[in-house]
Parts: C-alpha cells; structure tokens; sequence
C-alpha cells in the first residue's frame, strides 16, 4: 500500500507486520525518553516500502505524545520542512489536531469505532486520513488507557480516584489488589524490568536452574499473604502447608520438631521434648521460657538477649533453640533484636495455633508467584509501567505528581512501596513548609534503619546426596539448608532478572536436571543446593571463596555423602540490605502510612504494619495504606485479614 494506491484502508497494518512496528515503536520511545533527535526517517529503513508512510504516521503521533509529556508543542512547520515526502500525513494529522484544539494531538486519537466508517473520497486524504488513523489505533492501545467507561465502586463511570503505586514488591502488589478491588484506578510504577522487589529476585545456577537468590517462606499465621494468594490464583503454586522442622545438632544428629495434637499452647511440649540433641533439663527450660514469653507484653525498647538472660536461659538453649530461629526470622542474632519482635515470632509464629507455624513455600521460585499476582493485575486492567523509574512524588492538596523520564502525571493519591533507603529521595515537598520539615525528619530516621545482610550458598555437585529436603543447622556458618526442586526443563520456570533478595526457607526434595549435548537420556542428574546465611554481617568480611569453603566443610561434616557426591560449582549471592533489623527502640522509627500526608501514603516491610521485616509485613502495610486512602475519601474498610483464632486452652493459660 502506499499513498497513490487510492484504496482506502481497512486495516491500516497486517498481522504480521505487527510485532515489528510495536519493535519499533518500543526503540523510538527509548531514543525520544533519552534525549534522542534521530529524523523519524532513520527508524523507517527496517520497514518495507510500501508500509513506510504508515509507520512514519505511527511514530509522528508517538513523538507528538511524547513533546505533551514534557509539556512542549511541536514546530508544525518544523516538520514540513524535515519530512517533505510525507506531506500528506502530516496535513492530516495536524489538521486533526486543529480541529480538536489540542496542538500536541492528544486528543485526535481516534477511538476503535472509528476506525471502520467511511473514508473520504479524495484519495490522497483518504489514504492520509486511515494512516492517522492506524496509528491512532495503535499508538492508543499501548500508551493510554481510556477509563471513561471503566465501571467504578466510587460513583459514577470515570469518577473513580486515580491511584498511583510506586514499587512493584510484595507490598506495592499488595496495595494494587487491594485498591482494584476497592473500585479504585490503579497504575503501577516499577523501576525494574519486572516486578517482585527483594522477594523476586533469582539467579542462575551453573547447571541452568533458576532459582530463588534466598528461599522464602511463608506461615500459617501470614494470614494476609496468603489471603493476597489466594484472591489473585496463586495457590496452586505453593506447596502443601508442612509442620516438621528438622534440627540438625553441631554433632549431625537429625531432630524432627512438630506440633502434636494437644490444643494450644501445649502441642509445642512433645515437639519440644523430641529434641534429644538438648539435655532434659535444657528442654524444660525453654518450655518455660516460651510460656512466660506469651504472658510478658513486648518490650521494644528491651534486647532479647537481655529477656533471656533474666529467665535464665543457658548458652545451649540460646544456640540450640533460640538463635537459629531468631536469626532466621529477624536477620540478626538476639542481642541485637527486640524482645517485643522476637515475642511476636515466637508467640504468633509458633505457640498460638497449631496452625501458626505450619510451612508454605513457592513450589518452583517466588517470582513465578509474583508474575502470577502481575497477571491478575493485567486482567483488571491495571497499567503496569515496567522500567520506569519515578523521580519524585509531589504532593498537594489536591493530589500528587509523579515525575518520571517521560514527564508530570498527575494522580488523586499515590502509595510509596520503595525500600527505606530510597523514600527520602523519592518524596517532595517543592516549598519550605512545616509539613516538608516533618517529612524530612520522618523520612531521614526510617533512612537509618538499621540493616541485615542476608547471602545464599548455592552448590552443584554431580550427584544428588541430601538425606531431607530443608533442615535447620544449628550453631554452623548458615542457618537453613535446602535442597533445590525445579527442573530447568520444566515450563514457566521464571528467568532471573537480578541479584539481591528477601530472607530465607524451604524446598522440596528433588534433584535438577541439567541438559547435556545429545538426546534426553544422555540428561544428567545432579544435585543443586543452597545455604542461607542470616546476619551474614556477624561474621566479618569473608570472600566468596572463604564463606564457600565454611559451607562446604560444615554440610560435609553432617551429611559425609555431601564430600563423595562431586562437587562442581558454587554460586554466592548477597544482599547488604536484605532485611532492616528489629533492634531494640526501632519501632519509633516505622511511620503509619499515612504518617507525611494524606495524599501520599507510605508502604514496605519497614513501615509500621504491626509485622517485622517479612513478607506479611509487606502485605500488610500495602492493605493499611489503601485503608487509610478510603478513609480519607470517607469510606469505612478494614483490608486487614483476621488472625488465626486462639483457642480457649490459650487464652486461659497465656491470656
């Protein structure tokens, strides 16, 4: 087709051109978004000839789009000038634009239904004006989302406030769902290519596995992850919930840990009493310890190892029972956490239900779940802007605008889901005001939250050797052990997008298989393994070559299959900033979500969401968020889900 056929189009572009120009529609963006001053004409050399004049008219309309972003008009005869062959395009689309008052085309993007009535009958405007119009049409179901019709919860169609959620973590996810569901607009802002945060990231093995930088888990007293879950169709993707822990001594004895069938808090005693690698009196020790933890009220301002020490706790409770299960939650040892934050684990965690502590995890990785809940996202309609990354969030009276590469955009509300050490930059008060000194201070002390460092041992050997799938070392270099469960092979096994992770958990048995040269029975099978190591900080700065050795000689001397099984590689993967650490008196420090403005409410694991830094947590603060933007809208919600019930044996015991 070219401007002389005289045929008018019914389809300004055939299927199989398609995917080459949203291509090339994708590099030109790029080009505009980095400063780029290309001529439209040097991105049309790829595009057959005939094909040319449409595709200029696409990539006019996105250059057009792109100068109202940045609030700039184009020099109309500008263009004439620089692109004389396309003549006939650019009358049409300018001549649009007139008519619609609205000298950047913005608003002379036809809809769908337009597209098929008639054409003029001149030839050259007939074939300029359907063009227009394919590049309308294209540029329309990529760029902007017409919510004029969209039904809202909120009044009538269109009224519904825009909400913008910048971070793409468990914690913006979270505050997504939940807005989409409270019948609110919602566009999503992540900086990465692909959402997940600290929770999402994967690597790759040598063996051509992905898998999880740090294993995850979740519990049964998560109730508000699982929840989130659930509602957008992600349980098929997680395990079974299991209750054994296995305990292995600095000997290598296995101890299984499970709750028995006695109503709670006493179906801990027979798990507590099956650990045979304690001394009797060690075991009733910690038994009485962990009643009178549910009795005390938190005390955040008290380090846990100071509460131990005042009931008596001996070095061999504190390293056979307490600190493993400290370090792995909390990301620090017990000095350097808060006897309320460790209570929490414990109690909630463990002694309030039999169902509490029961385990969950992602049966292949956690960023499967994560894409998985973004689909659901898409489903709603939910604008997803991969690689974006927000500059500044301004608040106002009115609302909050969002500076990104592209421009302003302005929106009712906006939930900030970045890290801590990130949303001070993010938050912008233009003009000196006693609210912008209050956010500054709020911001500058959540900055400062102190740290856990998390890494992850990931071993290949050639042959599969693990006696269980997940176990807990006790007084070693790590503190949980997994064996690896996917097969590389497998579909939707999720491709790794960056290191640096969350915390840490559970796998299930299983050998991978790496493809070899040949055929599917030359595939060998080996072994693939991972160590994670909480409050890795603890142990001075060690190479990846020392900390793998230290891993290597410590599951040897448990498991002596790990030293004849053939070691082939090691991968080490860290994050400085994988948890913030629940020291004593930081939750002075975890602003509400609503604590800077009402406009422009705050989310993340590190805010104050009634949960440590956990995967619940995140939730959690994204649900409190949107709670607190229906509360300033004039709706009464509580987004929270419940908590586990406490039976009527605990309550009368523990209170």
């Amino acid at each position: 087709m070219s401007l002389s056929s005289g045929a008018p189009l019914a389809d300004p572009f055939p299927p199989e051109l398609r995917e080459q120009i949203e291509e090339l529609l994708d590099a030109f963006e790029r080009d505009r978004q980095a400063g780029g001053k290309a001529p439209i004409t040097t991105f049309l050399e790829s595009v057959p000839s005939p094909w040319r004049a449409a595709v200029f008219g696409v990539l006019l309309r996105a250059e057009c789009e792109y100068l109202a972003d940045i609030g700039r008009v184009p020099d109309i005869s500008a263009y004439f000038d620089r692109y004389p062959e396309f003549h006939a395009i650019l009358r049409e689309e300018f001549r649009c634009a007139e008519a619609a008052r609205d000298p950047c085309l913005l608003s002379a993007r036809p809809c769908r239904d337009e597209i098929d009535q008639p054409r003029p009958s001149s030839t050259e405007s007939a074939a300029a004006a359907n063009l227009a119009v394919g590049a309308g049409a294209l540029r329309g179901t990529r760029l902007r989302r017409d919510t004029s019709a969209e039904p809202t919860l909120c009044g009538g169609a269109g009224e519904s406030p825009r909400i913008a959620i910048v971070g793409g973590g468990w914690a913006g996810l979270a505050a997504a769902v939940a807005a989409v569901e409270q019948g609110l607009r919602v566009e999503l802002f992540e900086a990465r290519s692909r959402c997940g945060g600290r929770a999402g990231l994967t690597i790759s093995l040598a063996s051509g596995l992905e898998v999880d930088f740090c294993r995850h888990l979740s519990l049964g007293c998560c109730t508000n992850w699982l929840d989130l879950i659930a509602r957008t169709g992600c349980t098929e993707l997680l395990s079974p919930p299991e209750g054994t822990y296995r305990f292995v001594s600095p000997a290598g004895q296995v101890c299984r840990f499970r709750a028995g069938r006695l109503p709670p808090p006493l179906h801990l005693w027979p798990a507590l009493f099956s650990r045979t690698d304690l001394s009797f009196s060690t075991r009733w020790s910690i038994g009485s310890a962990l009643m009178r933890l549910a009795r005390s009220p938190g005390r955040s301002e008290q380090s846990f190892a100071a509460w131990l020490a005042e009931h008596g706790q001996t070095p061999q409770a504190i390293a056979g029972f307490w600190t493993p299960v400290v370090i792995s939650a909390l990301g620090d040892d017990i000095e350097h956490v808060s006897q309320a934050a460790a209570r929490q684990v414990f109690v909630d965690g463990l002694l309030a239900s039999a169902e509490a502590g029961r385990m969950v995890f992602a049966r292949r990785t956690m960023s499967e779940v994560i894409q998985t809940v973004v689909r659901w996202l898409e489903t709603k309609n939910v604008p997803i802007h991969h690689g974006t990354v927000v500059q500044s969030a301004q608040p106002d009276e009115t609302g909050v605008v969002l500076r990104t590469g592209s421009g302003d955009k302005r929106f009712d509300y906006a939930v900030s889901a970045v890290p801590w050490w990130q949303v001070e930059k993010l938050v912008c008060f233009p003009s000196p005001s006693a609210e912008r000194e209050k956010a500054r201070a709020i911001l500058r002390r959540a900055a400062e939250l102190p740290v856990g460092t998390v890494a992850a041992v990931h071993l290949t050997y050639r042959r599969h050797w693990a006696r269980a799938a997940h176990a807990v070392l006790i007084d070693r270099v790590g503190q949980w052990f997994f064996a690896e469960a996917a097969d590389p092979a497998a579909p939707g096994v999720s491709a790794a997008f960056a290191p640096p992770a969350q915390s840490v958990e559970y796998s299930v048995p299983s050998s991978c298989i790496v493809a070899g040269r040949g055929e599917e029975s030359s595939r060998k099978r080996v072994g693939c393994y991972q160590v994670v190591i909480s409050g890795l900080h603890r142990l001075g700065d060690l190479s990846d070559a020392e900390l793998t050795a230290k891993v290597r000689s410590e599951l040897a001397a448990i498991w002596p299959e790990a030293a004849e099984a053939g070691f082939l590689d090691a991968r080490v993967a860290r994050h400085q900033r994988a948890v913030f650490v629940m020291a004593p008196g930081v939750d002075r420090d975890r602003p509400k979500a609503a604590a800077i403005n009402d406009r422009l409410l705050l989310a993340g694991d590190w805010t104050d969401s009634g949960w440590p830094a956990t995967m619940e947590g995140a939730v959690r603060s994204g649900r409190l968020a949107v709670e607190a933007i229906l509360g300033h809208l004039g709706r009464t919600a509580s987004l929270l889900s419940p908590e586990l019930p406490r039976g009527l044996l605990f309550r009368l015991l523990l209170g």
